[in-house]
């Protein structure tokens, strides 16, 4: 790997491996694994907005004194207990925002469940998956992803 992302620096790399008599080749994935990869990468960035989400909520809250243990689940109860008529104290502006916030994480969780379903039907498919799953800690998610990754 050469430094500095230029033209001649590629070609002279490009030269300098196929010159090398011991080269390792990565095999190219599948189509079906390369479109299993592009379910986690859909899915991670929802769970990353789904977090940003988050975090502004309880950040908005913190502002106002509203303490929320630290999760997910904390905020997502909140938000259902809190409800749209009952105004916690605080600006209603800030409290119209809260309202927005809660609507805005309904949505990524949905879509969260709809992108896990084809991957856990993934891995109960796929053998190497099913292998993984046998280990401690390693779930469906994890078992897809790694199986996807680095199995061509």
């Amino acid at each position: 790997m050469k430094r500095g992302k230029t033209d001649a620096a590629d070609a002279e790399a490009i030269c300098e491996a196929v010159h090398r008599s011991k080269r390792r080749l990565v095999e190219i994935k599948s189509e079906d694994r390369q479109a299993v990869l592009e379910i986690h990468r859909a899915r991670d960035l929802v769970v990353r907005q789904r977090t940003q989400v988050v975090n502004t909520t309880r950040s908005i809250l913190q502002e106002f004194e509203h303490i929320l243990s630290t999760g997910i689940e904390a905020v997502s109860k909140f938000a259902r207990e809190h409800g749209i008529e009952e105004q916690l104290e605080m600006p209603e502006i800030a409290d119209g925002i809260l309202g927005v916030m809660y609507y805005q994480l309904k949505g990524p969780n949905a879509r969260i469940d709809e992108l896990t379903k084809p991957i856990e039907q993934h891995a109960w498919l796929d053998a190497d998956a099913r292998r993984l799953m046998r280990m401690p800690g390693i779930g469906p998610i994890t078992a897809s992803a790694t199986g996807a990754v680095s199995m061509a």
